[in-house]
């Protein structure tokens, strides 16, 4: 017999009752397999998966596709276009792919316009309208993270609350804001705030980057 592992690949695995002690059982007792699970629930994945596989499981964050692989996708390869080792001190190297980049710019700038409409999902190349792509990250993504993985996972008691939250923020991306603001503009107060927030970055529905200030007493 050989020796080999058989790999099993399982997917939206979360949605079967106690994966993590039916996965548990077969890895306690050195079966020859490998699983590979994922799913949209990276949250419930997580809380699951912690205690009863702790040691034994390996998490791997799959994120969009990066600028550089959404152009691929759109048949522009920069890989071609820049050189491997640049150098640097001459600017010659620099200066040949800027001449080979220019050439693509107007494609580029549009591509980049499109990747910020889109986030860089893959899904988008399968349905190539703005119109239906918008409709499918409100109805499908949002309401999936939002109300069967943030909701569900850690019982919000205020889902209404959570969504008004969510919006609020979405209209003001990247911009700056604190936690007093934020609570009287939402009329909440700033531990449920801070609490709902932590609850949508643990979800990575939003990101949240700290500002540096110096003290003024230093």
């Amino acid at each position: 017999p050989s020796r080999e592992s058989t790999y099993f690949l399982l997917d939206e695995i979360h949605v079967m009752k106690e994966w993590q002690l039916q996965l548990k059982y077969y890895i306690d007792a050195h079966a020859k397999c490998r699983f590979i699970i994922s799913g949209s629930s990276k949250t419930l994945l997580y809380l699951d998966a912690s205690e009863s596989l702790a040691g034994r499981i390996r998490f791997l964050d799959v994120f969009p596709l990066t600028f550089r692989e959404f152009l691929e996708f759109n048949n522009i390869d920069l890989s071609g276009m820049l050189p491997q080792k640049p150098d640097l001190e001459g600017f010659e190297d620099i200066e040949k792919a800027y001449h080979s980049i220019i050439e693509h710019k107007q494609s580029i700038l549009y591509f980049l316009s499109q990747y910020f409409d889109t986030g860089g999902y893959p899904e988008w190349f399968k349905i190539r309208d703005m119109e239906q792509w918008y409709r499918t990250i409100v109805e499908d993504y949002f309401a999936l993270i939002l109300f069967k993985d943030i909701v569900s996972v850690f019982k919000v008691k205020d889902p209404i609350l959570l969504e008004k939250m969510v919006r609020d923020i979405a209209a003001v991306s990247t911009n700056r804001f604190t936690y007093k603001g934020l609570s009287e503009r939402l009329d909440i107060d700033r531990e449920t705030l801070k609490l709902y927030l932590y609850y949508l970055q643990s979800s990575m529905m939003v990101f949240v980057a700290d500002v540096f200030a110096p003290s003024k007493k230093a």
